[in-house]
């Protein structure tokens, strides 16, 4: 086996779903995979156990079965959710949901990025309260944010998202929103909906770093 192109394999699998590992997940995935033995994530609360297993079930097409595994757990009580693959996108290509009002530079690049990945987007151009309910509701696939927000501005909506699937994603890192930061105000992120990726070739930091102050 050749070890560096098997690792490049699971790195790039990771990047399909927008999910930067470093070489330490990288290579804790790949001896898993070899071995076809179970994966044991421990960790405090909020460091992305679960997303790196809801990641997995999408790059590999399957279903996984989270466990809980603590001191005093019985088996009627261990299984504590099965998470899917995601449901597959009921449009070959995406609707994009854009500021009304204008795009900046860099949702712009996303937008042709789409439409080259994809062969056509349909833009719609909405205020910002209604974007991220349509995507939860799946009547949207793709919202682009580099202008400036707090992180009021899209708590609910981020909720809604991960209850169906969807996920907002820093445009810089690709790593999921985080709250309760020192600093209140939200980076420039994506949101898409369920069974939606970034396309292949996408350059989040270069995008992100050209990103003006509105859209």
């Amino acid at each position: 086996m050749d070890t560096a192109k098997e690792a490049a394999r699971i790195a790039a699998l990771l990047e399909e779903q927008s999910y930067v590992g470093d070489e330490t997940i990288v290579t804790s995935l790949l001896i898993a995979e070899q071995l076809r033995k179970p994966l044991l994530v421990e960790g405090p609360a909020g460091v992305g156990k679960t997303e790196i297993a809801k990641v997995l079930a999408r790059a590999l097409a399957t279903d996984l079965i989270r466990l809980q595994c603590y001191e005093g757990l019985d088996a009627s009580t261990a299984l504590y959710e099965r998470l899917p693959a995601g449901a597959a996108p009921a449009r070959s290509a995406p609707v994009v949901v854009a500021s009304r009002s204008r795009l900046s530079a860099a949702s712009q690049r996303i937008i042709s990025l789409l439409q080259a990945a994809y062969g056509g987007v349909e833009l719609r151009r909405l205020s910002s309260a209604i974007k991220l309910g349509l995507i939860a509701a799946g009547e949207a696939d793709y919202y682009p944010r580099f202008g400036p927000t707090m992180e009021w501005d899209t708590a609910a909506g981020d909720a809604l998202l991960r209850a169906v699937g969807g996920r907002m994603l820093q445009a810089r890192t690709g790593r999921p929103l985080r709250y309760n930061k020192h600093d209140l105000r939200n980076p420039p992120f994506i949101a898409m909906g369920a069974g939606w990726t970034l396309p292949r070739g996408w350059s989040a930091r270069r995008a992100a770093d050209s990103a003006d102050t509105a859209g």
